[in-house]
């Protein structure tokens, strides 16, 4: 199946035609200065990339830092990896540009990690939201009225896995389900993507005010880019337990027995499960254990990948025989077991399926039909 490739030499491939064939003009200068590998050992590098790419105004966060090397791997693995799965896109996002979409999709989807708010015991959505709410659909401010009927539009109905309702019930569920997580007392991306939506509009109407229109394209983006980042950490229950616990929180429709599944009409929130749930090196950040934990470089280049037909095969065997051998580690054993966990249980709220590989159980095959 294809040749070997370490993920690491894989992401250095997709950094470089980016060089060549076109890269965002924000990180323009920074990235031709600079190598992947380079990049992404530099958390505070990774935090320049990062701001510099938001469409609004935020003071740089050292909160949760090392984040942003996992936001430029996840960047890069979702054009990578659409670029060879080749998906068909039934969402109508043609006429959005779609690599500027997926660049904000990508970089917003952890913007919550940054946000104080992340910490706030009991916060009220309402306050995080203020006068911009993402999770409507109509706006009585001139520059948002593009965004008017946004979920029922035939462009983008096709691409909302999930009600506004849903958010916001979720949301409420997730502060009782961090209830004793002081670095997560609510759910990041619900954060994120309505206070990154918030200080967009809270951008534009500054420069409206100085003369400047905004792009009706732009703001549209802005719009999906939150909505998703708002969508990818929302799980459907896992068993009946948890059945009881959701219909308590009014979430009905992401039951155990609810046969939603994030597909490729929402190719945005697809690729972005996808990806969020292959990256592994937030596994092993130094925010996990300061005195036990990988630099990306390491936990890249021991991973493997074969990419044929559709198929992405991931091998974490010698990234195991790192971890046991070399560094004689139980804890990176136990998270390296739970990540590949995470990826065989893809199927239960995704359209990817996933084939064991026969003798290894650190390897598995994802198939996208």
């Amino acid at each position: 199946m294809g040749d070997n490739n370490s993920l690491l030499d894989f992401l250095n491939n997709e950094y470089s035609n980016l060089l060549k064939h076109g890269i965002p003009l924000e990180i323009k200068d920074e990235a031709e200065t600079k190598s992947f590998s380079e990049l992404i050992k530099d958390e505070n590098l990774c935090l320049d990339f990062v701001y510099k790419i938001y469409e609004f105004s935020d003071t740089k966060s050292q909160l949760n830092k090392h984040r942003a090397s996992h936001i430029i791997v996840n960047w890069l693995m979702g054009i990578g990896l659409d670029r060879v799965l080749k998906l068909p896109n039934h969402s109508g996002l043609q006429s959005l540009f779609f690599s500027q979409l997926w660049l904000q999709t990508s970089i917003i989807h952890d913007y919550g990690y940054f946000c104080k708010e992340i910490r706030e015991k009991n916060v009220l959505l309402k306050k995080i939201t203020d006068k911009y709410d993402l999770l409507i659909d109509y706006y009585d401010v001139d520059f948002l009225k593009c965004l008017n009927n946004f979920s029922d539009s035939e462009e983008m109905k096709n691409c909302l896995t999930y009600k506004y309702d849903l958010i916001r019930n979720y949301f409420e569920y997730s502060k009782e389900y961090h209830k004793d997580d002081y670095n997560e007392t609510c759910d990041h991306g619900i954060v994120g993507g309505c206070l990154a939506f918030k200080r967009y509009c809270e951008n534009i109407k500054k420069a409206k005010n100085a003369g400047i229109e905004p792009s009706d394209v732009i703001t549209k983006i802005q719009k999906m880019a939150c909505i998703v980042a708002a969508s990818h950490n929302i799980y459907k229950s896992a068993d009946k337990s948890q059945d009881e616990i959701y219909i308590e929180n009014k979430l009905c429709d992401i039951l155990s027995t609810s046969e939603i599944k994030i597909t490729r009409s929402n190719k945005l929130l697809l690729i972005l499960s996808l990806v969020d749930t292959i990256e592994c090196t937030k596994r092993f950040s130094a925010k996990k254990d300061p005195k036990n934990y990988l630099i990306q470089t390491t936990t890249l280049k021991y991973v493997d990948i074969f990419i044929e037909n559709n198929v992405i095969k991931l091998d974490y065997s010698r990234l195991y025989e790192y971890i046991t051998k070399t560094r004689k580690s139980d804890e990176m054993k136990e998270n390296l077991d739970k990540h590949i966990k995470g990826i065989k249980n893809l199927p239960n709220w995704t359209e990817f399926e996933i084939e064991n590989v026969e003798n290894n159980n650190h390897a598995v095959c994802i198939r996208c039909r």
